[in-house]
């Protein structure tokens, strides 16, 4: 095949032949992923870009290191690959969908769809085949590709999407990863003309409903390069704490922190990223990962801190980190506790459509509350109660590092609906609480705010899930998942009450939990989940909405019979 130069590349005209895009790697703030690649490939190829396990069935064998000359010659073979069986192009940034095995080939074929300038949907298999059909539907696919064991479901996503596309098995890891030196495939956009391009196709959650897709440009995907533009990009921050070490995330690669830890840390902050085998995220291959891979961090929910803790060999491994990084919802005071003094523990905060807000770690005493940078441009608005909104306000200065302004260009003002508290002592320092839909409003017009009431709960080490509302209603619910389902609901009961008890003597009598209001989840039904692990409220509602329902008509039976 004959090489490939930005000639022949469909998309945006002629490449500017003026500046050498390679000179501009050496710009923090003014460069995109593939000069990065082709700059360390070219000057410092046996640096460390990834390590994934020799044996996913047996991580006691040890972890295999990736270097980034290895890494940019599978981008190669890849690039190759792909521009020889996707069909031709029609239009610009047409839509690849990829659905596969968590491993490194996510990385590899976004960056040589880059190449291609194709745009790479990454819809989560967690979702219905109905939603990821959406999703290629409004993104017109062209071509699935999939990895082994996916074939049957992507052929269902491609019928139900009506795409006129074809479908395609993707070599295995190995394939991509042989030492046979790949023939160039060169691409030689410049950052002005390669940063506002479409690139990576992520989406929004679509557990009440069909999911969105969210388009991120080059541009987006080197945001944590952009930080050094920043007026405070010295100050200690998550970008400090990234560089030069080994990383272990067990979100998915397919969600835009996979996609961040597996290249904007490596690619931009000199990090590594350690993967984990790929279909297994029980404790166990968790911590093995932490171990058997070298870790010196994590970042992570906190329901695998909160289950790793537990055990005596998890608490020994995550106590020997430099860092642990948690995000998604609150950790655990009790959790928190027993790693201060042993390793740093500290939040991360972002969303899909804003990307990474980069908040400022704080001394271990204020571990659970944050402290945002002046340049993402957020205020927070009174909500009543103590509480208040997180909004973006545009702001021309800080259009670099307000990436929800370029998600929404209509847009002036963004409102998260994530709710916060302020410190009672030091201005300036937010701990988040919950969201605005957490707010559960009684049919006597009192407020309680569900995400605490559930964090209450699930600190019982029985406990896998917890949902609260009651909206509506006189008094609130419970709905609750735990760990070993075999025992009786009464054993469970039994349980459970102490900490219920222990959450009910901080309200007032109309927001306390009842024995009568208490459900457990069933093994048939298992609580909905977030791609971050947690329930999801709505969703599960709706799942379990006869028997919610029925604890409140025998409540009011009950009461009848009273009368």
């Amino acid at each position: 095949m004959e090489e490939n130069t930005s000639k022949n590349v469909e998309g945006i005209g002629e490449p500017n032949v003026n500046p050498d895009p390679l000179d501009e790697v050496h710009r923090p703030g003014y460069r995109h992923l593939t000069q990065l690649i082709e700059h360390i490939a070219a000057h410092d190829a046996d640096r460390t870009w990834a390590a994934m396990p020799l044996d996913d069935k047996n991580l006691s064998l040890g972890f295999r290191d990736i270097s980034f000359g290895q890494f940019a010659n599978a981008v190669k073979h890849c690039a190759h690959w792909l521009a020889d069986k996707l069909p031709k192009s029609k239009q610009p940034f047409e839509t690849v969908a990829y659905t596969g095995k968590k491993d490194v080939r996510y990385p590899i074929i976004a960056m040589a769809l880059a190449r291609l300038e194709r745009k790479l949907l990454m819809a989560s298999p967690s979702t219905t085949v109905a939603a990821q059909a959406h999703l290629a539907g409004v993104l017109d696919v062209r071509c699935f590709l999939h990895s082994e064991g996916y074939g049957g479901t992507v052929e269902q996503v491609a019928t139900q999407s009506g795409c006129e596309a074809s479908i395609l098995k993707v070599p295995e890891v190995e394939w991509f990863l042989r030492e046979e030196r790949a023939a160039e495939y060169s691409w030689k956009r410049s950052w002005e003309e390669a940063r506002h391009m479409p690139w990576l196709v992520l989406h929004t959650g679509g557990t009440t409903g069909m999911p969105k897709p969210i388009i991120y440009t080059h541009q987006m995907m080197v945001s944590f390069d952009a930080t050094e533009l920043m007026a405070d990009a010295k100050t200690d921050s998550f970008i400090q704490h990234v560089s030069g070490i080994r990383w272990y995330s067990p979100f998915p690669v397919l969600h835009v922190l996979g996609m961040y830890m597996t290249l904007q840390v490596t690619l931009v902050r000199g990090g590594i990223a350690v993967f984990g085998p790929p279909d297994d995220l029980s404790p166990q291959a968790v911590l093995d990962t932490i171990r058997y891979g070298r870790c010196q961090a994590m970042m992570s929910t906190p329901m695998d801190y909160e289950l790793l803790v537990r055990d005596e060999l998890g608490l020994e491994t995550l106590r020997k980190l430099r860092y642990c990084y948690f995000g998604g919802a609150p950790l655990a005071p009790a959790v928190a506790e027993k790693l201060m003094g042993y390793t740093r523990v500290c939040p991360a905060m972002g969303s899909t459509e804003a990307g990474m807000y980069f908040v400022q770690p704080l001394d271990q005493e204020d571990w659970e509350w944050y402290k945002f940078r002046e340049s993402n441009g957020i205020e927070f608005e009174a909500q009543g109660e103590g509480l208040h909104e997180l909004v973006f306000v545009r702001r021309g200065e800080l259009a670099r590092w307000q990436q929800i302004f370029d998600m929404y260009p209509e847009l002036d003002v963004f409102r998260t609906g994530d709710l916060f508290t302020e410190h009672p002592r030091k201005r300036g320092l937010w701990k988040p609480v919950g969201r605005t839909d957490d707010v559960v409003i009684f049919s006597h017009g009192k407020k309680l705010n569900a995400s605490e009431r559930e964090a209450a709960l699930s600190a019982c080490p029985d406990v896998a899930g917890v949902v609260v509302g009651g909206t509506g209603k006189e008094r609130p619910y419970a709905l609750v998942e735990w760990s070993h389902p075999a025992m009786t609901d009464a054993a469970k009961m039994e349980r459970l009450w102490p900490w219920v008890e222990r959450a009910n003597r901080t309200c007032a009598d109309f927001m306390r939990i009842s024995r009568e209001h208490v459900v457990f989840a069933v093994p048939a039904k298992p609580l909905l989940r977030n791609v971050k692990r947690s329930p999801v409220r709505k969703a599960c509602e709706v799942l379990y909405a006869d028997e919610i329902e029925r604890l409140y008509a025998e409540e009011d039976i009950e009461q009848a019979c009273v009368k």
